[in-house]
């Protein structure tokens, strides 16, 4: 036995009696394992010796096992076999159920190439490889790749083949970058570049180049390799298609484990399936107007690509990765992302939840580790905003105190220690919710009564659409374009641009952490408050024309061309109200039906 891990388990002894019995049955019942009984008999007697030898599969065994009479078991663990050994020779009763037995990792598939989302990658040697929980791959290296395909390639795919293609003929497409980090920079496209956007290609960031037999891609454990494929033509939202995570590890993980986030180099296994807590989640009555599960599972399927900065992060976003972003595809997270939360949080069973519910964690696991390697989403429009929740959503199911904390250095954080938006503290976190969120202060009044106010696309001198904030309105719960870092573009009108947009995924957001008990820890009461504001004017068909500065008689015009013969103000209603633009029906309905029964709703009163 030197080369066997033994435990021995004794309940139910009854060993007088035991001797008594002539013959006896032997009844095992397993679980996620295979077995073998030896001697095979229909009775047995006291003098048998039988040996039952289980194998673990995925190396975890579930034993529900009863012999009467038996032996005190033994119960061993082959060294490096995962194979569980019963010895029964004594004569005793014993009787043991849902025994979980650990045993060793099963063994390794090993495969010389691996596809994902038509993105292919091909190793010099087999490699052992997985699947983690949402679907992505694992191999255990480090592993040298000859070939990634399609092809990194510089060629004549800018110029004139599209309205978005740089203005040079020159552009590097289907680039891939390794342990990515939050910032300006990427590797993947060199499209917009040289039109001088924000999200710049950097050459050295692109490991794709030139990869083949003769000069393979080395890859050491720790590693997270993102494969792009660009688009042909790329379009006004995306130069990328379709994006792919190879993660390259020490060992095999367990079947159920989340991916370690792509950012970063910290590729430590962190959660597993096992851990996501549902009683976390609440379960609602479902309301009229909600997506199909199907549809918002493939939304969230892949690895939605968002370590660029703010309004050129959606340049590398792939279109297929993210088929919600097609349209408006700035504003498309900051919708879908409490959209997939509400629904997670209505009542359905665990098991219509658990697809869409891995590939939500798993947003916000690779957002986290995105804010850890330096990234941010401040206020920009409709850009920033959306990132925050996924985070706090996985820290809540999952019981994850650092990203529970996000709160702590983001929204108000902004105002602490006599901070503010012209001085921000250097450790804040930027999320476009908290960002645009804020309640009028004394700077606000100082800043746009003063030669600096510069509001966002509009004419300052129009009052029509740029209204500067005056002395009463401190205290008010206002949104701002770009406020937290550039209030000098804040606006008080209503229809200051970008605000519709921008302001229809807050609803969403302000439910979910209502329905979940999170509002203390997003940290922004004001968030909360301009969003009951700005539900309480869009659902007043009075209220949002008196906002929108219309007469009673320019309300009911109708509207020139329109195809439906709606009216200026059922254009106006329809517009603020429905997708793209406004929060949809279905987290409309959600508001309508449970946002009075979490706490008061500010009125201004």
């Amino acid at each position: 036995m030197s080369n066997y891990q033994s435990i021995i388990l004794q309940t139910g002894t009854r060993s007088l009696i035991a001797r008594s019995l002539k013959r006896f049955t032997l009844t095992i019942n397993a679980t996620n394992a295979t077995y073998v009984v030896s001697p095979v008999k229909q009775f047995y007697t006291a003098e048998d010796e039988i040996t039952v030898t289980m194998t673990a599969s995925e190396g975890y065994t579930t034993v529900d096992g009863s012999w009467t009479p038996g032996n005190a078991v033994v119960f061993s663990t082959p060294v490096g076999a995962g194979v569980a050994v019963f010895h029964i020779n004594q004569n005793t009763t014993v009787s043991f159920s849902s025994v979980l037995i650990e045993g060793d990792p099963p063994v390794e598939n090993t495969t010389s190439s691996i596809t994902k989302d038509d993105i292919t990658w091909t190793f010099d040697e087999p490699v052992p490889y997985g699947l983690f929980a949402n679907g992505d791959y694992w191999v255990v290296g480090p592993v040298n790749i000859v070939s990634i395909a399609p092809p990194c390639q510089t060629g004549p795919w800018g110029g004139a083949n599209g309205a978005y293609d740089s203005p040079t003929t020159e552009r590097t497409i289907n680039g891939s970058m390794i342990n990515p980090v939050g910032g300006p920079y990427q590797g993947y496209d060199s499209n917009r570049s040289p039109r001088g956007d924000s999200n710049i290609y950097q050459s050295t960031l692109n490991v794709a180049i030139g990869v083949n037999s003769e000069n393979p891609l080395q890859v050491p454990v720790g590693s997270s390799l993102v494969s792009t494929i660009s688009a042909l033509p790329p379009t006004s939202e995306t130069d990328l298609t379709d994006a792919a995570v190879l993660t390259i590890l020490t060992e095999a993980p367990s079947a159920d484990s989340f991916r370690p986030a792509y950012c970063g180099t910290d590729k430590t296994i962190k959660f597993t399936k096992a851990e996501l807590d549902y009683s976390k989640l609440e379960k609602l009555t479902p309301v009229s107007g909600m997506p199909t599960w199907a549809s918002m599972e493939t939304m969230f399927a892949r690895p939605i690509l968002d370590h660029a900065l703010v309004s050129m992060g959606q340049h590398i976003r792939p279109k297929n990765n993210f088929p919600g972003g097609t349209v408006y595809a700035a504003y498309s997270l900051g919708r879908y992302n409490p959209t997939a939360a509400l629904m997670l949080n209505l009542n359905y069973d665990d098991s219509i939840k658990e697809k869409l519910l891995i590939s939500y964690v798993q947003q916000g696991i690779d957002l986290f580790g995105i804010v850890e390697t330096g990234g941010y989403w401040w206020a920009e429009g409709g850009h920033g905003v959306g990132r925050k929740l996924p985070i706090l959503f996985a820290g809540k199911v999952l019981g994850n105190i650092d990203m529970l904390n996000i709160g702590e250095k983001s929204g108000v954080y902004l105002y602490d220690d006599s901070h503010s938006p012209v001085n921000p503290p250097q450790d804040y976190i930027h999320f476009g919710d908290d960002g645009s969120t804020h309640y009028v202060s004394q700077l606000d009044v100082d800043i746009t009564n003063s030669s600096s106010w510069s509001p966002t696309n509009v004419d300052k001198t129009d009052p029509d659409v740029a209204l500067p904030y005056s002395s009463e309105d401190i205290g008010l719960p206002e949104w701002g374009n770009r406020h937290d870092h550039a209030p000098q573009g804040n606006n008080k009108c209503w229809s200051a641009p970008y605000r519709a947009i921008a302001s229809a995924p807050l609803p969403g957001t302000v439910m979910t952490m209502h329905i979940m008990g999170m509002k203390t820890g997003w940290n922004n009461p004001a968030l909360f408050d301009y969003t009951d504001r700005y539900m309480g004017i869009i659902e007043s068909e009075e209220s949002l024309r008196i906002n929108l500065g219309y007469t009673v008689e320019e309300w009911n015009t109708l509207r020139p061309g329109d195809s439906s013969g709606r009216t200026i103000g059922q254009y106006i209603m329809d517009l603020w109200r429905n997708t793209p633009v406004g929060p949809g029906t279905f987290i409309r309905n959600i508001w309508a039906t449970y946002r009075a029964d979490y706490g008061t709703i500010w009125t201004g009163e």
